[in-house]
């Protein structure tokens, strides 16, 4: 089922040329792949339910809305701060630094081929959320929404780490990649049940809410936000080692396992 997007999963970068693009300029096309990894598991030592996310959600709703109608407690969990992003010399730079090896673009999508790129390391993310059971029921109740969360979920804590990432700006296509979200939760917390909850505070109907909360319990995900306003339709597509989410049209290249990309196009 297609869902239209926002701003902020990883937030890429440009700004004036080469900084954190918040996709307020997603024009021509937008492919996101994450490659395949495996799906939730326990840490061992630690009551904490460990999920990796094997693929991309979007979510048609704007930062400013996501502001307005989720709890600050639970915000992080959907949005993310713009990170450092730092130029450097070459490629092996980028690899020690971000702590994996990037592939890059050979050619654009007619096969001509493209300059070396201007390539740079963005800094990891970490981010932690303490729920708050009064808040979460109160942001429900202002939003029309009849559920009742569950008590048992006060103080539960949500940790949320994106790896390091590298982007490569050729000019007119802009690549970045990093490594699979990991989200960290209590052991036997039922995760997919609270995103559902946050779908609903803000704004997505009961059967999108739960096609997405289903999904989730199948197959972890990582969401992406687009502005309502930019109307792009989403579909689910099969590369060779990976399914993807693709805005438009774009061809894709050279994609490793365990990775997850971002391309758009300059406006």
């Amino acid at each position: 089922m297609p869902i239209t997007m926002d701003t902020n999963s990883w937030q890429a970068s440009v700004a004036p040329r080469r900084r954190m693009v918040t996709w307020a300029c997603v024009p021509a096309g937008v492919l996101i792949a994450i490659i395949t990894t495996p799906s939730g598991h326990t840490l061992a030592q630690r009551p904490v339910a460990r999920f990796t996310a094997v693929r991309f959600d979007v979510l048609s709703v704007g930062v400013d809305d996501l502001n307005r109608s989720l709890p600050e407690s639970v915000r992080q969990v959907l949005l993310s701060p713009i990170p450092a992003e730092t130029e450097v010399e070459n490629l092996a730079e980028a690899t020690r630094q971000a702590g994996f090896e990037a592939r890059l673009l050979d050619s654009d999508a007619l096969g001509n081929p493209l300059p070396q790129p201007v390539l740079s390391v963005v800094a990891p993310i970490h981010k932690e959320s303490r729920i708050r059971v009064d808040e979460l029921q109160n942001a429900l109740n202002r939003a029309g929404v009849g559920l009742t969360v569950p008590q048992h979920w006060d103080r539960a804590l949500i940790e949320i780490d994106m790896s390091a990432g590298i982007a490569a700006d050729y000019g007119d296509i802009y690549l970045a990649q990093r490594l699979p979200l990991k989200l960290d939760a209590p052991q036997g917390f039922p995760v997919a049940e609270f995103f559902e909850v946050l779908f609903r505070i803000i704004g997505l109907n009961t059967s999108d809410a739960a096609y997405l909360r289903q999904k989730f319990a199948t197959h972890p995900g990582d969401f992406l936000l687009v502005a309502p306003h930019f109307q792009l339709k989403t579909r689910e597509v099969q590369l060779d080692s990976s399914p993807a989410v693709l805005l438009t049209q774009i061809v894709t290249q050279n994609f490793s396992p365990g990775r997850i990309y971002i391309v758009y196009l300059h406006c």
